[in-house]
C-alpha cells in the first residue's frame, strides 16, 4: 500500500507499507506522523484482513477519520480512496506500479510546483512551508497558553534601545518558550544586504555555528526566498545528534527582511507542529518592528 499524504493540495510524504498495523497520529513512534493539535494521539491505524484487504479503523479520535468526505469508524479501502485527518489528505495507493515516475521524481528532487497551502515540500525532510497568500490556507491557530508568553516576548521587544541587548534578550525568551535545543538568529536593521548581528547558542550557553546546524541549507534556503519552514521528523543521521525537529521563520515587516529565527528541539521534547511555527510566525513580525523601530531611532 502507498500513502500519498498532502496538506490543502501539496505533497508532504509518501509512504509504502506491506503490512499492518500503521498508526497515524500526532503520537512519537507513529508511521504517518501528522503534527498538528488537530490530530489525536493515535488518530486510526491501517491492518490487513487475512484476505489482504487493507482496513482503515479510527481509533476513537475526537475530530473523527473521513474516507470520501464521509466519517467512518471503520471501512475497507479501496485504490484511490481520500482519507482526511484534520487539515491532511492521505491517498490511498494499492496498485503495484502506482505513480512510478511520480515516486522516483521526489525521490531525487522536492516538489517543484506552487500550490495554494503550502509550496515546494522536501519529502526526505517532511518539511511544510507556509503560505499566507492562499485563499484556502488553513486557519492561523494560537493556543490560549501562549497568550501570557506573547505578552512577554513584546515586553522584552519594547523594552531595549539597541539591537545587541535585544538579540540577547530574544535568545533567552525563545530558548524558554521553545524548550529549544539549540538557536540561530540573524539581524539586520536595513532590509537588505549583510546581517548587523549573527550568532548562535545551545542550551548549555556554547556557541553554535550556522555551519554547525543541522540544517544549515533550509535555512540558507528560508533566508533567500523569505520562506516559513517547519522540517518536523528529519533524515537519520540529523535525529542521531539528539535533534527532533527545526523551525526556521524570516523575521520581516511586509515586504522587508530583517534577519531569520533557526530553532531545533533536542528528542527529549515532542515535535514541533504547526501551532509552534504560527506563534514563532507571530513573534517575527513583532520583532521586525521592533528592529524598525531601533533604526529609526
Amino acid at each position: 500500500m502507498h500513502l500519498y499524504v498532502s496538506l490543502g493540495e501539496s505533497s508532504v510524504n509518501e509512504l509504502k507499507f506491506d503490512t499492518g498495523p500503521v498508526y497515524i497520529g500526532r503520537q512519537m513512534g507513529s508511521q504517518v506522523f501528522l503534527p498538528d493539535k488537530s490530530v489525536s494521539r493515535q488518530h486510526a491505524v491501517f491492518y490487513t484482513t487475512k484476505d489482504g484487504a487493507w482496513i482503515i479503523e479510527d481509533l476513537g479520535s475526537s475530530n473523527k477519520t473521513h474516507v470520501n468526505s464521509q466519517a467512518i469508524h471503520k471501512i475497507e479501502l479501496k485504490h484511490n480512496d481520500i482519507v482526511r485527518i484534520a487539515d491532511f489528505l492521505i491517498r490511498i495507493g494499492l496498485e503495484a506500479d502506482e505513480d512510478r515516475d511520480h515516486r522516483n521524481e521526489m525521490e531525487e528532487t522536492i516538489i517543484g510546483v506552487r500550490h495554494d497551502n503550502y509550496q515546494k515540500l522536501h519529502s526526505k525532510l517532511h518539511t511544510v512551508e507556509r503560505n499566507f497568500d492562499a485563499l484556502d490556507a488553513p486557519p492561523f491557530k494560537i493556543p490560549t497558553r501562549r497568550i501570557k508568553q506573547y505578552h512577554e516576548a513584546l515586553a522584552t521587544f519594547n523594552r531595549h534601545k539597541a539591537t545587541d541587548p535585544l538579540y540577547k534578550s530574544v535568545m533567552d525568551v525563545l530558548f524558554r518558550q521553545f524548550k529549544a535545543k539549540n538557536i540561530w538568529m540573524a539581524f539586520r536593521k536595513k532590509s537588505t544586504g549583510p546581517m548587523d548581528i549573527e550568532d548562535g547558542r545551545q542550551l548549555s550557553t556554547e556557541h553554535i555555528k550556522r555551519l554547525d546546524l543541522a540544517l544549515p541549507a533550509s535555512l540558507a534556503e528560508a533566508i533567500a526566498e523569505d520562506k516559513c519552514l517547519l522540517i518536523h521528523q528529519l533524515p537519520r543521521q540529523v535525529a542521531t545528534r539528539g535533534i527532533r525537529s527545526v523551525l526556521i521563520v524570516p523575521i520581516s515587516a511586509g515586504m522587508d527582511n530583517h534577519g531569520v529565527i533557526y530553532i531545533a528541539n533536542s528528542t527529549d521534547h515532542p515535535h514541533y507542529n504547526l501551532v509552534d511555527m504560527d506563534y514563532l510566525i507571530l513573534i517575527s513580525i513583532n520583532l521586525a518592528y521592533a528592529i524598525e523601530r531601533l533604526a529609526h531611532s
